[in-house]
């Protein structure tokens, strides 16, 4: 059951977000769009045969990227079906990287195909060549700071509330579920990360260098005013939904039953933030068509983005560029900034990798009681709990734990292993060393007070050790 819920997970959050995506850099109709394939849109495109040329360029590669989101979609139904955690987790891992690599594939060779028809056509004007509006340089700005700052210190406020109420400085009664797990505190943190980020991003976004593409000095600075606009409102939209998921994810501290709970809120955000990036990307659009025909001057950097989508201009001192392929910015690679940000995504995608290898290891591993001593040693891997005997207040035997309500508040939880903290029919804190496939278990507690729940490989076994430490 946890393998086929995480699948559903998977399939509802990622394909709904490559769909959008390929309506988005795959249009049907280019007229009045700045680039056409991470090129830019120029006057020489415009006679008849060439624009002939340009629209058999789009269809072809529309149908092209087409066709790949449908064999996306139908292998994405299919590993709903797979068995499995781990092999489901590697599964889906190796299906977002190649559904990325294969929807970005027609885009890249649609670009190579613009850059040809450019060298056809012997275009090389304006290029080297950037333009400044000494009238509006770095004057225009729409981001007001108190608007990014107050919901980072409301994220901050939430945050401390959680660390509080896990560390037991807050009573909110003893029937809370995930108070004391950390849980509320670590996702609100990582959350209130995410919004500092996000801030430090925007203020830069908000200082790039105004774009220059006309001669007027006032067209200039209403359209990179509007540009600068549609951006700040962006941050400012996904600040107030990450705050909201902080607050919503705090809120789980005063249910006892949460994992509904938990399921709506994460559903909520992904379309909140969905419906934001469309709206975004919408009005972005809709200003570069709008300027369209006030379009004079470019500076022409084709060269520079390899496949339309990334951007390596040793020349440019800039941080931050417009992107070609959507809407929003991206990172000059060729910056030492650059570098830095493409050795955090070949790091983040080896760790990923790390972490199917380690689940693989988990899943693969049997689980093992054994006496040593007068220890009981739970290993998995490494000794998981280690019990002196000593301390045994009380040793139950039970046959079937599916009986059992158990709400994991941190550990792992496979179709073939559960271990770590769990809430065992509303008793916090209790260590979970089990095989879910078999029903029978030992229930030790301690004088400490600590309950163990704990089982062998397989029934016979964990009878056998029963039998030896009652």
């Amino acid at each position: 059951m946890t393998s086929f819920v995480f699948g559903i997970t998977m399939f509802a959050c990622i394909m709904p977000i490559l769909w959008i995506v390929f309506l988005f850099i795959y249009p049907r109709d280019i007229s009045g769009h700045k680039y056409i394939f991470g090129v830019t849109n120029r006057e020489e495109f415009k006679n008849e045969q060439t624009t002939a040329d340009i629209s058999d360029i789009v269809k072809s590669t529309r149908t092209l990227a087409f066709r790949i989101m449908i064999t996306c979609t139908i292998i994405a139904f299919i590993l709903l079906f797979l068995h499995g955690m781990v092999v489901k987790t590697a599964m889906w891992l190796s299906f977002i990287y190649l559904s990325i690599i294969g929807i970005m594939l027609p885009y890249v060779s649609a670009h190579n195909k613009m850059m040809t028809l450019k060298r056809e056509l012997n275009i090389t004007s304006n290029q080297g060549i950037s333009y400044v509006d000494l009238k509006n340089a770095g004057s225009i700005h729409a981001l007001k700071l108190h608007q990014l700052i107050i919901p980072n210190i409301v994220g901050f406020a939430l945050f401390s509330f959680s660390i509080l109420a896990d560390l037991g400085l807050i009573n909110l009664g003893n029937d809370i579920a995930v108070a004391g797990s950390y849980l509320t505190s670590l996702i609100s943190g990582t959350m209130l990360f995410t919004g500092i980020i996000i801030t430090l991003i925007a203020i830069r976004t908000d200082k790039m260098k105004n774009e220059t593409i006309s001669t007027d000095s006032d067209i200039n600075a209403n359209y990179n005013r509007a540009k600068k606009k549609t951006k700040a409102n962006f941050f400012i939209s996904f600040m107030c939904i990450n705050l909201f998921f902080i607050l919503a994810v705090d809120s789980l501290l005063f249910f006892k039953y949460y994992n509904v709970t938990a399921i709506i809120i994460s559903i909520a955000y992904m379309i909140m933030l969905i419906i934001v990036i469309i709206i975004f990307v919408k009005n972005n659009n809709s200003i570069d068509k709008m300027y369209a025909d006030d379009i004079t001057l470019f500076t022409d950097d084709d060269e520079y983005w390899i496949g339309g989508i990334i951007y390596y201009n040793p020349n440019d001192k800039r941080i931050l560029v417009e992107t070609r392929m959507t809407s929003g910015s991206t990172v000059n690679f060729a910056g030492t900034f650059g570098k830095v940000t493409a050795a955090i995504l070949a790091l983040s995608i080896i760790a990923s990798i790390a972490v199917i290898v380690w689940s693989g290891m988990l899943e693969g591993t049997p689980i093992d009681l054994r006496l040593d001593g007068d220890d009981i040693i739970c290993h998995q891997l490494r000794d998981e709990y280690v019990i002196p005997v000593s301390e045994i207040e009380s040793v139950e035997y039970g046959s079937d734990i599916n009986k059992k309500s158990m709400i994991r508040t941190n550990g792992v939880g496979m179709d073939s292993l559960l271990k770590g903290n769990f809430i065992v029919d509303d008793e916090k804190g209790c260590k979970i060393f089990l095989n879910p496939k078999v029903k029978e278990y030992i229930h030790v507690k301690t004088t400490g007070g600590t309950s163990y729940y704990i089982s062998d490989e397989n029934a016979d076994e964990t009878k056998a050790f029963y039998e030896k430490i009652k």
